[in-house]
């Protein structure tokens, strides 16, 4: 195939699904600004929906990709030039094979927003506001201990510590700690106070400091200090292990990032959705709105089946019911290039 037929493809389906794009980040976030707009100025406002925005055009880039190729493929077909180009040699497999690689700058677009500019507009938002990322009241289950923090604070310093022991359901003691912080790739207490019943009598020991085992490191801290949505997947991938090796309880980072791993085939797939629509007559078999229509159905049924099939991997303990949804999509794109062909 030449080259140019090649290039000239690329340019429609990337051109319109960008375009799209742009229209759909834009809208929400101009609904974002009248909605915040009396809350703190507009040009606060503004920063901040700017900063906060990587998010919505994250969920908008899937629907952009189906409706925009939708739309292109659509164009082709009504202007002839569908028909030409498959006189000169774009069979529908190749049509494919050339909508799955212009999908391919939009998929290095999600990894951008989702581990370099969705993490860090939420870490500048939240220094423009002047939030903390301090934690309060937070319990924790390590063996047979249960721990209380009064306060967690940039995830590597702990205040007012309270770790409770038990063995067979009774309480066997408490240590008491004003202070704790991970350095030198170690936890350590600080101003410590161990309380103890050994066969009614109440002891008293004090520390200055001592070694506290906490399995836990720093890093997994950020699942409570951060919303897990606005996490790199790198660092909600690290955080979840260190919290699964502590027998921490970390489905809400599981569910995050196995949404986002499912983001990156609906990407590529929904913008070959439109391959059922490359046969159709010049005049009308459908007409432009019932492709834009069947795109957009198909996107929100596509995350629907995702979600679904999280919460019943999650409940089920099936990872594998998670290539569900890729794999349905996969078998329609087969049938619609094999329907194509014939066609």
């Amino acid at each position: 195939m030449k080259p140019t037929l090649s290039l000239y493809f690329f340019r429609r389906i990337i051109s319109t699904v960008s375009l799209l794009w742009l229209a759909l980040w834009a809208l929400l976030l101009f609904f974002d600004l009248l909605r915040n707009a009396d809350n703190d100025g507009f040009l606060n406002t503004f920063i901040m929906a700017l900063l906060q925005s990587p998010q919505s055009a994250m969920e908008t880039l899937p629907f952009a990709c189906a409706i925009g190729s939708t739309l292109a493929i659509r164009r082709m077909v009504r202007d002839g030039e569908m028909a030409a180009l498959r006189t000169a040699g774009l069979s529908p497999v190749v049509i494919v094979t050339l909508q799955l690689i212009a999908a391919l700058p939009f998929l290095a677009a999600y990894i951008l927003f989702s581990e370099i500019l969705l993490p860090g507009g939420a870490n500048l938002a939240q220094a423009i506001e002047n939030k903390s990322n301090t934690v309060h009241g937070l319990w924790l289950a390590e063996g047979d201990d249960y721990i209380h923090i009064q306060k967690l604070e940039n995830n590597n310093v702990m205040l007012s510590v309270a770790i409770y022991h038990t063995e067979n359901a009774t309480l066997k003691g408490i240590t008491r700690a004003a202070r704790a912080d991970f350095k030198n790739d170690s936890w350590r207490l600080h101003d410590v106070v161990h309380l103890g019943n050994d066969n009614g009598a109440l002891s008293e020991q004090r520390q200055q400091q001592q070694a506290w085992a906490l399995s836990l490191r720093p890093s997994s801290f950020s699942a409570v200090s951060a919303n897990p949505r606005e996490m790199a997947v790198y660092d909600a991938m690290r955080a979840a292990a260190d919290l699964a090796a502590a027998g921490q309880h970390n489905s809400t980072l599981q569910k995050v990032i196995w949404r986002r791993w499912l983001t990156l085939p609906a990407i590529l797939l929904l913008v070959v959705f439109a391959v059922g629509f490359i046969s159709a007559g010049r005049r009308g078999r459908y007409a432009v709105s019932l492709p834009v229509l069947a795109a957009a159905a198909v996107t929100g049924i596509y995350f629907i089946a995702r979600d679904i099939a999280i919460q019943t991997a999650e409940i089920s303990d099936t990872p594998l019911l998670l290539l569900l949804p890729p794999l349905a999509f996969i078998a329609y794109l087969i049938y619609s290039v094999r329907r194509a062909a014939v066609v």
